[in-house]
């Protein structure tokens, strides 16, 4: 309550219908539009892994160190996705919302493209410049445009998918013959499974394109550890392999006809992510940790819950439970912004009724 009074100014423009406090969509939307209301200069419209504008409230001037500050196309992407898919079964209301969250993010995903090459990626300073910036093309950033796009307006935006998927097939063979990480290789698959893409390449191209990436996710596959990690330098491997995972089966649950060996990579993933669910009793909440926590994290917990839905997996309903009263909590304000919980709230998990949040 306290961090909404501070953004008071953003908190009143608000739509009326997210004012209202009796539903966790309602809660996680006023989330969603208050961060892009907060940062249009720097961010024009696109997210962040973590909600910046409130962490830097909470934290005061100087966030814990690890905490992503500035939007990304990766999230951007990620929450697009979700919002589309709550659309699907929202009321005309929630609907108008959701619309106008799309349309705000168009300025953040195009500012990010070059229009030359076609591709996507971060934008960046450019050294002995004053104020310049630049656009550091890469694979998983046009994955993640590409997949925004094809939520936002497939149609109207058909020539900057057409250029931006052929920017792709130019490349991935190549990349992933020196880099198999996880965090690109698992948004290319599923940009080149989609169905939507078909009409836009050559399929022999793609099927190439799809063998070249299955072989870089499977080859960073960890089955000590249950995680796509390989790539990662072995100190941080353990420390990772939780949010990697949560990251590649949050892709590889929207494709159909997994290859029998991600497949199975996929079941080791999810085995394992259940057995590391702990109970805390400082917070009366059993759930998944990220890196090195001992916490159970709110957001983590709810993704695995919703990834087990999508693999037909069984779970404790302890942990179902567990998430909703945290995200009904004021308590939780902190770890409710995660990417990980956007990513799963538009799923059935967590669309009870809220009457607890005050």
């Amino acid at each position: 309550d306290s961090i909404e009074k501070r953004l008071n100014n953003d908190y009143m423009k608000l739509p009326h219908l997210l004012m209202r406090r009796d539903n966790v969509t309602n809660i996680i939307l006023r989330i969603l539009f208050i961060d892009q209301l907060g940062g249009v200069g720097r961010r024009k419209g696109g997210w962040s892994r973590q909600y910046d504008r409130y962490l830097k409230e909470y934290y005061g001037g100087a966030p814990k160190p690890g905490v992503s500050i500035g939007a990304s196309l990766t999230f951007t992407g990620m929450i697009i996705y979700h919002l589309r898919k709550l659309f699907q079964k929202s009321s005309y209301e929630v609907r108008v919302i959701i619309e106008e969250l799309l349309e705000k993010a168009v300025p953040f995903i195009m500012e990010s493209r070059d229009p030359d090459e076609g591709g996507f990626g971060k934008l960046v300073q450019i050294p002995k410049t004053r104020g310049g910036r630049g656009i550091e093309l890469d694979l998983r950033h046009t994955g993640w445009a590409i997949l925004a796009l094809l939520e936002i307006d497939p149609v109207r935006f058909t020539v900057q998918i057409k250029l931006g998927l052929n920017w792709i097939l130019e490349r991935v063979v190549r990349e992933f013959e020196k880099d198999h990480w996880c965090w690109t290789s698992s948004v290319i698959l599923r940009v080149l499974y989609d169905s939507r893409i078909t009409k836009y390449c050559d399929m022999r191209v793609r099927n190439q394109a799809i063998r070249s990436a299955v072989y870089g996710l499977e080859s960073s596959f960890d089955y000590n550890i249950g995680s796509w990690v390989l790539d990662e330098s072995e100190n941080s491997r353990e420390r990772v392999s939780i949010d990697n995972a949560l990251y590649v089966l949050n892709n590889l649950a929207v494709i159909s006809n997994l290859p029998n060996n991600l497949k199975k990579q996929a079941h080791i993933a999810i085995e394992h992510l259940l057995v590391r669910c702990r109970y805390h009793s400082k917070f009366s909440f059993r759930g998944l940790p990220l890196f090195d926590s001992e916490t159970p994290s709110v957001g983590a917990t709810a993704q695995l819950l919703s990834i087990c839905e999508a693999f037909d997996y069984d779970f404790d309903p302890n942990l179902k439970d567990g998430v909703i009263k945290a995200i009904e909590g004021s308590n939780a304000l902190p770890d409710t912004f995660s990417w990980h919980l956007v990513s799963a709230f538009s799923s059935s998990i967590i669309s009870r009724k809220s009457t607890e949040w005050k």
